[in-house]
């Protein structure tokens, strides 16, 4: 079936009102990927398994979750050397976890590569069991509880990542001294090893480095370098180091000892593994290593990707007053990048930063009214499943799975050299679904977003960064899987979480400071509790069966619908308003779908200040009716008459329902123009929830509701619905048949959440 037929018949049947054009219709098909009968709700994993992602030319590096055989690294960075050589460094515990050689990593298909660990391709050469990698005042012990996460700030802190051509250099301190590391892959004529490169500035102690394991290992002379090689076997493993610091035996592990030093130092440590008759070429390739300070790695290098990307967008159809355009996704490019779109944001120019969750940043620009001429710079990659970005002071700001990074371009040639650490503080276990999604900032700058369930005390929760890194905080608990997040102007923050176990139907929450939000299994409480923090609205499933994130309509764009909240559906790739019954102190909220249809399961929205527009990116990843793998759309807003609702509020007799333009008071006041019906949801750990009757509890069904009367108001806009029993529900559906004083007839629907009920004298109890 075409999108335009299913277009009209979606319009006959009264759940959109006003056609909007998103694509040409001919280009695409609604069946690709979609389960049975092109029922997203119906998509199992095998609609998800995709191995492109291996053919990707990724760069240089990448940070990810890899699996060891020594066990999991939970924030890892992945470095090429060169020659199918590589190196996995540990940024929570500042240590080189395994360097192996044959191929880089492994990526396993299920989700599109994005739920398992990576693993290494080839054989280990070396490794180091998961611990500190310096130590603090002579000790290697772990003082963390639970050992996850970083160590102390005191003892380290890992700052960031440059890039200069081919070389990665990391940066962090340990204590107050500033140490720069690099990796490398040192190769002659008979032998090649790798070297770990190090610059490390004044320290007024000493230091210990843990380089890697080796039990049974014994001194050696090798040629005149001093070694140390591990016993036993045809093969050995060797390390030396280029420079006058120590190597020392202890515990199992090879150890370097710095002196004090008052000027910073250059040294390196070198691995080898081989065999033992190798030995005299390993020695002589220490000897010929020279290391030198890594300071000249940290100016910025040359593009990687030189050649940007053009695509020609396509502007909609003008059929009402929301309008959608295609800023066209370089789906093809040279190196075979993954497209799935993930969150974006505006630098002050109007240009857009657009981050793929596959670890990308590009940066777009060419947006202009006719979109036909659109640039696409590949600015960044390597990024951790990046599921949100903001751009603060003209800086590109990412949220990976390892936490904010901030990306600067250090020599103005367009593209990022050096990847800061701006918080790491958020805990990873490494879980398949253990996702950070969505980034945003309030008033105070501070930063926001919202952590996946997983068994870590940051789990299943909504987080703040303060606005100058330094500290993060959990604000709520009890979150399963959200998508979402959104920041009102005014500061209300709301989270939506999808439907599952203990979250009985999609929600939108609107947040207070220590509130539980439903899921049981990530509480956080010390005793466990007997109910939880109910939503702003329930959205049916008929409206969004997995969700993205809010935006708030500036008050001076889109004519009557400024200042109002929306509400993305990324299960279902459509929009819908959600409009309070308070603005400035929200207790209850209704759904209204909005028109148009999106390339992709739409998460994040901004306006771009410099043109007004509202702008959505998305992917698919699980259950969505997306028929491409990501997208980034415009809505332009015409001055036409929008005939939707557009204020929502509950009397003590029943609702009532502001329309965008005056009513026809005939058909309007006919209590025939109305169906109602209402249900309510279990929380339960089962997953999901029947509808549930309020007549009769416990029993499956939806309750028809009576109504009394119809009145509208003086103005026209206004329609009061009289029921009998005005009662808190989880869920109405209200289907209304309305004629506009223009003429137009409409027929839709609109789905209401009933959390309170006023007193008779109309006074509305405080929300939470």
């Amino acid at each position: 079936m075409s999108l335009r037929i299913r277009a009209i018949l979606l319009a006959l049947a009264g759940s959109v009102s006003v056609a909007a054009r998103a694509w040409p219709a001919e280009e695409h098909s609604i069946a690709d990927g979609k389960g049975p009968d092109g029922d997203p709700t119906l998509q199992t994993d095998a609609d998800w398994v995709d191995a492109r992602w291996q053919k990707t030319d990724i760069g240089q590096f990448l940070a990810a979750a890899v699996e060891l055989p020594s066990g999991k690294v939970p924030k890892a960075v992945a470095v090429k050397l060169g020659n199918d050589a590589a190196i996995c460094f540990d940024t929570e515990l500042l240590r080189y976890s395994a360097g192996w050689s044959g191929g880089f990593l492994q990526f396993n298909a299920r989700r599109y590569g994005l739920l398992d660990p990576a693993k290494p391709i080839g054989s280990i050469a070396f490794g180091s069991k998961s611990g500190p990698g310096w130590a603090y005042q002579g000790s290697f012990s772990d003082p963390r509880t639970p050992r996850m996460g970083n160590l102390p700030r005191d003892w380290a802190r890992y700052g960031g990542m440059y890039q200069s051509g081919d070389r990665i250099v990391f940066s962090y301190k340990i204590s107050s001294a500033e140490i720069l590391d690099s990796p490398e892959l040192l190769t002659s004529e008979h032998a090649r090893a790798f070297a770990r490169t190090l610059t490390i500035g004044v320290h007024d102690r000493p230091m210990q480095m843990r380089m890697c394991d080796l039990p049974e290992a014994q001194a050696a002379d090798l040629d005149g370098v001093p070694a140390v090689i591990s016993s036993g076997g045809t093969n050995v493993v060797a390390v030396a180091i280029a420079g006058s610091d120590k190597l020392v035996v202890a515990n199992g592990a090879v150890e370097v000892h710095f002196t004090t030093s008052t000027k910073s130092t250059t040294t390196a440590v070198i691995v080898w593994r081989g065999p033992k008759s190798q030995l005299s070429s390993f020695a002589s390739l220490v000897r010929d290593f020279k290391p030198q300070s890594l300071e000249r790695f940290t100016k910025g290098g040359s593009r990687h990707w030189k050649q940007d990307v053009v695509t020609k967008g396509s502007t909609g159809i003008a059929t009402g007053p929301l309008v959608i355009d295609t800023l066209t996704v370089p789906y093809e490019n040279p190196w075979k990048a993954l497209m799935f779109t993930s969150g974006h944001d505006f630098f002050g120019n109007g240009d857009a930063a657009v981050c793929t969750v596959h670890g990308d940043v590009w940066v777009v620009s060419g947006i202009d009214e006719q979109l036909r001429g659109l640039k696409w710079r590949r600015f960044a990659t390597g990024l951790f499943q990046p599921l949100g970005l903001k751009i603060v002071r003209n800086k590109v700001h990412v949220l990976g799975r390892d936490g904010i990074t901030i990306l600067h371009d250090l020599n103005e040639d367009g593209e990022a050299d050096y990847y800061e650490n701006f918080n790491n503080d958020c805990l990873s276990a490494a879980g398949g679904h253990s996702y950070s999604t969505s980034l945003e900032t309030d008033s105070g700058g501070n930063f926001y977003f919202t952590k996946c369930a997983e068994n870590t005390p940051h789990g299943g929760t909504l987080i703040r960064v303060s606005a100058d890194g330094q500290k993060l905080d959990v604000i709520a608990t009890g979150f399963r899987n959200p998508n979402g997040l959104g920041i009102s102007p005014t500061d209300l923050i709301t989270v939506a979480d999808q439907q599952g176990e203990w979250v009985p139907e999609t929600r939108v929450d609107l947040i207070h400071t220590g509130g539980f939000y439903g899921y049981m299994p990530m509480h956080k409480r010390k005793e466990t509790p007997q109910t939880f923090d109910g939503p702003l609205c329930w959205i049916a499933r008929a409206l969004d069966n997995s969700a993205g994130g809010e935006v708030w309509i500036p008050k001076s764009r889109w004519g009557g619908l400024g200042g109002q909240m929306i509400h993305l559906s990324y299960g279902r790739c459509t929009m819908m308003l959600l409009l309070c019954d308070d603005p400035s102190l929200p207790l209850q909220a209704a759904a209204v779908p909005l028109p148009g249809r999106f390339l992709s399961g739409v998460m994040r929205g901004r306006f771009n200040e410099h043109d007004g527009n509202l702008y959505l990116s998305g992917l698919r990843g699980w259950q969505t009716a997306a028929v491409q793998d990501g997208c980034f759309q415009r809505v332009r807003y015409k001055a036409w008459p929008l005939y939707l609702p557009v204020g929502y509020g509950v009397t003590s007799k029943g609702l009532h329902i502001t329309f965008s333009e005056p009513l026809q008071r005939a058909l309007a006041e006919n209590i025939d123009s109305y169906a109602i019906e209402r249900w309510n949801y279990k929380w339960s750990s089962k997953y999901g929830s029947p509808d549930l009757s309020l007549k009769n509890p416990g029993h499956e069904g939806r309750d028809t509701v009576s109504l009394r009367r119809a009145s509208l108001s003086e103005d026209g806009r206004t329609i009061l619905l009289e029921v009998e029993d005005m009662q808190p529900a989880m869920q109405m559906k209200i289907r209304y048949n309305v004629k506009f004083a223009s003429g137009k007839q409409v027929r839709s629907d609109l789905y209401a959440t009933v959390n309170k009920v006023p007193a008779a004298n109309g006074v509305r109890a405080a929300a939470r």
